[in-house]
């Protein structure tokens, strides 16, 4: 008899990537796509249609099995992981009654900051985490939309809704995994239980909050219409899954203490395992319970990082729409690569800043982009690479402070992937100004396979598997020099400062910066 495979779903920003795996769990043996666009009309608005990322899934489901050729009867589960960071309100039919938001969307920014002043040590002790993002979403809802609070049962995440769609799940029966407590400011995330004291604090209603189910757990079995529009067979299990972030670590191998991970993805995110729970009370990084494993996963991220390559060469350069292609895009970015990879580090004493969206970690949302030191000696080039070498001096300041916690370990490598890990030289400026040796997956999408694994352990599989990840490297290890580390270490200092010195100037303009609504 064929062995089984299982099904990775990740519902991303930009789209939902599905990839199919046997019993091996490595490489998939087909993989599916489908793409769609978030509302932004202004600035500090980003939202998603839940219908379309509904759609997407089922599309990109669709295309991996009639590529994969394999008989429906060999599918044996498929587990979802989905945006963090972000709410959807889902009415008692199952059906969303408003948008799913993520943090790129700032209309929660006044509740979310309320709550960070007036419960944030409160909120991290028990959360890992000072930003009760999920709370605040809930708030804003609540406050600026009572007719879409009115018919809202639960709140969920992205991954959760289309799994719960999936299986033809009532709003009642949402549910929500351990890996997204950390953004709720309303969890006990080490019992993994709602926390009384937090809801009554920021004065949410534990009813309409999901219930907390494990990963690997079973949620219900494919209904018979999301069946004929994927291919599949209804009553194939499906299973919680996780966070997307959570997931591609699972993929990535990260499941002991002083392991590390770069995503390059549309959130730029550096991760750290650990063996326990803490709180970073600065706020520059967050605590995460791992997916698959008992550990625990400090986690800091430049919320929409991944999109200041796409702006910076089609707006900045091309002065087009970031939505409009060009021709010739490729071969702009490998010319600025070369270009960028012969100046020496630093960018000849160029700094970028760069949170464009508004600083995540700690949370500042006033904070903008800016490059600082310009001169008429810099070319697109310097802007270029300092705008790479930004985003790793973000991650460094947040390593710093890693490293001061109890049962902190040092990590030996980092394990990178995402669109941005491409990039050989955006690699070696992180493994520089980190200081760690750099290892790069061959594998575009490692969260679908964290996502498989899930599913594989729901049906009774070994997690072992997900260990196994030394084929998946694409190269030879990326190793930091040592006089780059020496120059970058003083640009982390010099950055921080700039990045404090230009706060009163980010905040002054936040004032006159048309609301968004």
């Amino acid at each position: 008899m064929m062995g089984a495979v299982f099904i990775g779903v990740d519902v991303g920003s930009t789209g939902v990537k599905v990839g199919i795996f046997d019993e091996t769990l490595m490489h998939p043996v087909a993989t599916g796509s489908a793409h769609y666009v978030a509302h932004q009309p202004v600035d500090g608005v980003s939202e998603h249609d839940g219908g379309l990322l509904y759609d997407a899934a089922c599309r990109a489901i669709r295309s991996a099995v009639v590529l994969s050729d394999l008989a429906p009867s060999r599918f044996a589960g498929l587990a979802v992981c989905g945006m963090m960071s972000g709410t959807i309100p889902i009415g008692m039919d199952g059906q969303p009654t408003g948008p799913y938001t993520t943090t790129l969307d700032q209309r929660a920014s006044k509740w979310l900051m309320d709550g960070v002043r007036k419960h944030g040590s409160a909120i991290g002790e028990q959360t890992g985490s000072a930003q009760p993002v999920f709370a605040a979403k809930i708030q804003w809802i609540r406050d600026e939309m009572p007719d879409v609070y009115r018919r809202t049962a639960k709140f969920m995440t992205a991954g959760s809704f289309v799994a719960s769609k999936l299986a033809g799940l009532s709003g009642s029966d949402g549910f929500i995994d351990p890996t997204y407590l950390w953004m709720t400011g309303l969890a006990d995330v080490k019992m993994e239980r709602w926390s009384g004291e937090l809801c009554r604090l920021l004065g949410i209603d534990e009813d309409c909050l999901p219930s907390i189910t494990p990963s690997e757990s079973r949620i219900g079995t494919l209904d018979a219409s999301t069946a004929a529009c994927t291919g599949l067979v209804a009553g194939m299990p499906i299973y919680a899954g996780c966070g997307d972030q959570l997931a591609g670590f699972l993929g990535a191998g990260l499941v002991q203490p002083g392991m590390a991970a770069d995503v390059a993805g549309t959130y730029a995110v550096f991760a750290v395992t650990s063996a326990s729970f803490g709180f970073d009370n600065s706020g520059s990084y967050e605590t995460i319970k791992a997916a698959g494993a008992d550990i625990w996963v400090t986690q800091s991220f430049v919320a929409g990082g991944g999109l200041n390559n796409g702006w910076f060469l089609n707006s900045v350069l091309n002065g087009i729409r970031l939505d409009e292609k060009i021709a010739g895009l490729a071969e702009l970015r490998d010319g600025l690569e070369e270009a960028a990879r012969l100046l020496p580090p630093g960018s000849e004493n160029l700094i970028f800043v760069p949170h464009l969206g508004g600083q995540a970690l700690p949370p500042r949302p006033d904070v903008r982009g800016a490059w600082i030191g310009l001169n008429w000696a810099h070319r697109r080039e310097h802007l270029y690479r300092a705008m790479l070498e930004g985003l790793a001096y973000s991650h460094s300041l947040s390593l710093q402070r890693r490293r001061q916690a109890d049962g902190y370990a040092e990590p030996s490598l980092v394990i990178a992937f995402g669109g941005g890990a491409r990039s050989r030289l955006w690699t070696q400026i992180k493994a520089d100004v980190l200081g760690i040796p750099f290892r790069v997956l061959d594998h575009d999408s490692p969260a679908t396979r964290g996502c498989a694994i899930l599913a594989a352990a729901g049906a009774g599989k070994s997690l072992a598997a997900s260990a196994a990840v030394e084929e998946l490297y694409n190269e030879a290890a990326v190793r930091p020099s040592p006089d780059a580390h020496a120059i970058y270490s003083a640009m982390t200092g010099d950055y921080a400062e700039a990045l404090d010195a230009l706060y009163g100037a980010y905040h002054a303009l936040s004032r006159r910066r048309m609301p968004p609504s």
